[in-house]
This record gives C-alpha cells, structure tokens and sequence, in this order.
C-alpha cells in the first residue's frame, strides 16, 4: 500500500473515531494533532486555490425576532462559516495584503496594521487565537473584497451581503437554533464530550477544529460552544454598532477553553476592549446584511 493510501485509511479512522460519542476529550485532541501531522484534507478549514480560506458556508435560512438584554432585534436569513477562522487562513491574510490601509480603515491610528499577537496554538487546523477586534475586522474587509475580486460571491443568495463578523443576535439565533431556543447549539449539557470548555483540563489551549461534532449547532457550524471565544460586531453595554473609532467593550460569544460551561451557553455574554488580543480570542464569519461600520464595499 502506499504511504499516500495509508495516510488517508488513518484519516478516514480517526474522523470515524470522533463520530463516537464515547471518544473522550484527551482522545480528541490528540487527534487533531494527529490530523494535522499526516496532513488535515477536511473541506472549509484550509486554503483554496487561490489561495483565499477555503471556507464551508452554512445557511442560516429562518430569521426571526429575539431578545437580548430587554432589546429586539430581527434577524434576516444568513451564511455562517463551518469552522472558526483557522490559523493557516489567517496567515493567509498575513502573508497577502495584512499592511494594506484599506483593511484597517478608519481604526485609531495606533491601532491600523499593528503588531498582531504570536498564536499559542501549535498547528495550522486549530483555530487562530490570540485575534483583537481589530485585527478580526480587518481580516473580513479583507476577505469580502478578495471574494467579490475571484468571483466567489456569485455563489450566495443575496447581493446586498458582506462577509463581516457576526452581531451578537446573529451569532445567538444561530447558537440556540432560532425559535427553538436551545441552551447550548446541541441542546441540553450532558455527560458526553461535546465542547472544550475549562471542566475538561485537556490542556493550555484550544484543539483543532471539529473536534466535537456532536456539540454542533443544527445549522452544522462546529465549535460555537468553547474552544475559543468568537468577536461579535456590535458594543456590549449598548448592543449597537458605531463606527470603528470608538473603543467601547465589544461583544464575545461562545465560551473558550479557559473558562466553564456556563460561558459557552447559547445566551451567556462576554466582553473586551476592542484592542486585546488574548489567547482565548478567536472569530468566526458570516455572510450577512451589509451594517455600515465604514466597510470597504458599502
């Protein structure tokens, strides 16, 4: 056999092994090393041939009304990336056009194209972590305008969309499933290994992505409970969107390896200055209604 045939046959089992509920943490995260040392070939968390993340795009297709500290927000129907942004597509951005001053638009100017923080994570599947809000918004600028350059927004729906961070009522809807108000993306917390939140101790960091497919969210996005806190768009104590020179607290969703489960529930808020960058800091995208934040393509 072939050390490429073999290489896939040991893929093939350690994504079947992840399948079983039973698999406990530890187990998890040693394959995801594992994956990432033979070579991680999962659509959505690597490059694609432009070079550009190859991100898996999931319909969020039912909007609806939902509450969030006494306010009311409608959601309108909306993409979500499979995975949070990977380390090896973030390097991407890094690597392309990080210095460029029309990602970094309109940030205070000790803030446009500073130094980013060095990931604590070890391997290219795993989330990239150590991301300010500045540094995550101007990842999507980027990002929107690279896809509209390829080609790649034909694919989607609706053309008044951008990719951005999502709001923090975006990001819940999804969590919680919509109307069906789940209190974590798989439902109720149980016994089974489903997120890497801080009960689990299996270690100082994140794991790679995907880990916990029985800890999705229905729409199929993996990882919105733990693993890494995800920016939202929007101010926390406001729950508005103003423009990016403000240094209000912004929103952080989803929990992180770091702290416990009550932090990774679908309703539980989390917050930061605009600017910190902390290993437990990571993003996730959508493709969504386009929010004037001073966006490259308004």
């Amino acid at each position: 056999m072939l050390k490429q045939d073999i290489a896939e046959q040991e893929r093939t089992n350690l994504l079947f092994e992840l399948c079983n509920l039973n698999t406990d943490h530890k187990r998890r995260r040693w394959i995801g090393d594992r994956l990432a040392k033979i070579g991680d070939t999962r659509s959505g968390l690597g490059l694609n041939k432009y070079g550009l993340p190859d991100i898996e795009w999931l319909p969020v297709s039912l909007g609806g009304e939902i509450e969030i500290e006494g306010n009311y927000f409608t959601v309108q129907p909306f993409y979500v990336a499979k995975y949070l942004i990977t380390s090896i597509q973030f390097e991407s951005f890094i690597d392309n056009t990080f210095e460029d001053k029309a990602w970094w638009l309109g940030f205070p100017k000790k803030f446009v194209g500073s130094e980013l923080s060095a990931p604590v994570a070890p391997y290219y599947n795993y989330p990239r972590d150590s991301i300010s809000w500045y540094d995550a918004v101007a990842f999507s600028r980027w990002l929107d305008s690279k896809f509209r350059e390829s080609g790649l927004f034909q694919q989607f729906q609706f053309e008044n969309y951008q990719i951005r961070l999502p709001t923090e009522w975006e990001w819940q809807w999804m969590a919680q499933n919509g109307e069906e108000d789940r209190k974590y993306p798989w439902g109720m917390w149980d016994k089974y290994p489903r997120s890497n939140t801080n009960e689990e101790g299996i270690g100082d960091s994140s794991t790679a992505v995907g880990m916990y497919p029985q800890g999705s969210a229905e729409c199929g996005a993996f990882d919105v409970s733990g693993n890494l806190f995800e920016w939202c768009l929007n101010n926390y104590e406001s729950l508005t969107i103003t423009d990016v020179q403000s240094s209000e607290l912004k929103t952080l969703r989803g929990g992180c390896y770091s702290y416990d489960r009550y932090y990774a529930s679908s309703k539980s808020r989390s917050c930061s200055f605009p600017n910190f960058s902390f290993p437990s800091f990571g993003l996730r995208l959508v493709v969504a209604p386009k929010i004037k934040i001073d966006f490259l393509n308004e």
